[in-house]
């Protein structure tokens, strides 16, 4: 009993499906060079919600790994570079995201957003279209 309870559970793990995905990347300098010890945050956006903060290994490797299916923004700082800051980052399922990150020479002050987001508009109700008379 004990071995075909073993089997059941074993069967069932092995048809799981991961439901997240990964944002990886290297961060570096204008030069090319791996920025170490940089901190980078990876905050869901849908949620307003710090999901991981990490730092760079020494060769500016990162890894975010089993995020949950949402939107995020990536915030990474480093001493002598000026913050960076990407938005509209889609994470679904087994996404595996690479992000490499460039910084710029500049202040703790200094912050640089990148975004990319995209504007529906809605176009197939009257409610939506105007009427020029004239």
């Amino acid at each position: 009993m004990k071995l075909f309870l073993l089997a059941a559970l074993a069967g069932a793990f092995s048809f799981a499906q991961d439901i997240s995905g990964t944002i990886a990347g290297n961060v570096i300098d204008p030069s090319g060079g791996a920025v170490p010890n940089a901190k980078v945050t990876v905050t869901n956006t849908d949620k307003g919600q710090v999901i991981r903060t990490l730092t760079t290994d020494s060769g500016g490797n990162y890894v975010a790994a089993l995020l949950p299916v949402g939107t995020y923004s990536i915030k990474v700082e480093a001493s002598g570079f000026a913050v960076q800051v990407l938005t509209g980052i889609a994470v679904n399922v087994n996404d595996d995201i690479k992000l490499n990150i460039s910084l710029s020479v500049g202040t703790a002050t200094t912050e640089v957003t990148v975004a990319d987001t995209v504007t529906n508009i809605e176009l197939s109700t009257p409610a939506n279209s105007t009427t020029i008379t004239g």
